[in-house]
């Protein structure tokens, strides 16, 4: 018996700059990843600054899953942030003002879009010393999805 050297030459798929030596492994990772653009996603900024009345000290980013045309229930949003965060306004030093806001909905086509826009926001809210929390996923009516 004596040792021989063989180039073979095999297919490989990449996908997300990860490669793959199977199509189904790379399929299902491109499943994975085209599941983010499945959501409309809003920046949602609470706790309220009470000491200066300037801005808000917590950022979170919420999905709300889109239907099958693209489209979500508009007051999915609104549900969410009643439920997390309670009523909207209240009542500070004799005037109204905001608890919580929540921002227009951002639809992206491309994974890499969702993730970049995520990075900006994280960054953005680390340059201003905001606290940033998780992504909270919700159906398309507002309710938070279980997470594995």
């Amino acid at each position: 018996m004596e040792i021989t050297e063989t180039e073979k030459t095999i297919p490989v798929y990449t996908v997300g700059g990860r490669d793959f030596a199977s199509k189904a492994d790379a399929e299902a990772e491109l499943a994975r990843l085209m599941e983010s653009t499945r959501y409309a996603y809003y920046l949602v900024r609470t706790g309220f600054d009470q000491a200066e009345g300037r801005g808000y000290f917590h950022e979170r980013v919420v999905g709300i899953r889109r239907d099958q045309h693209g489209s979500h229930e508009s007051g999915a949003i609104l549900t969410y942030c009643l439920a997390t965060f309670g009523k909207p306004i209240m009542e500070w030093y004799g005037r109204p003002v905001s608890v919580w806001q929540a921002g227009t909905a951002h639809i992206f086509d491309e994974p890499d879009a969702v993730a970049a826009w995520f990075r900006d926001a994280k960054a953005h809210a680390q340059q201003w010393r905001i606290r940033f929390d998780d992504l909270a996923l919700c159906d398309g009516f507002g309710v938070p999805e279980a997470t594995g």
